[in-house]
């Protein structure tokens, strides 16, 4: 999908960043940080929350969790339709493109921590700089590879993640 923007470039403290990608970060903030204000200080996120910890239990505190699978869903569609415009904008799409971002998203939230934002934010950052490096100084083919040894290494050091609470009896 072609912008007015998609040739144009920034230069950043002397690094070259295209203006999609600038974008794509800047309204990945404000999902992320929209999406932090709705499970941490609404109703609708308390009761998402609730039910993902306990689900006989918060239907019994009277939580209505088909309304909130509803709203679950609807919110993980939103968002997977604003990242998936957002990526059009610099990579061609066809059906199987998310595949890979699954997989990646599934590392970042397992380096991050489970269910802790801020950790999944610390870990696409580690990831992210971790495949910059790979693929810069050594090899882009190996960058996918280091991914799952890093994940493997998390799992057994510290499988709460980096910022993960662990499990809370």
């Amino acid at each position: 999908m072609t912008t007015s923007y998609s040739g144009l470039n920034a230069n950043v403290g002397g690094a070259i960043i295209p203006y999609a990608r600038l974008a794509t970060f800047g309204l990945a903030l404000v999902v992320v940080a929209g999406l932090y204000f709705l499970l941490n200080k609404t109703e609708a996120g308390r009761t998402i929350q609730a039910t993902a910890q306990d689900k006989e239990m918060a239907r019994l505190m009277g939580v209505n969790i088909t309304r909130t699978y509803a709203l679950t869903f609807g919110i993980g569609a939103a968002i997977t339709g604003v990242a998936g415009s957002l990526i059009s904008t610099y990579f061609i799409i066809f059906p199987q493109m998310g595949l890979s971002y699954t997989i990646i998203a599934f590392c970042v939230v397992v380096l991050g921590g489970m269910g802790y934002i801020p950790g999944a934010l610390w870990g696409g950052l580690v990831l992210g700089i971790l495949q910059s490096m790979t693929a810069t100084y050594l090899n882009a083919g190996l960058s996918g590879a280091l991914t799952f040894i890093l994940l493997f290494i998390m799992l057994i050091l510290r499988p709460a993640g980096i910022a993960g609470k662990g499990v809370v009896e």
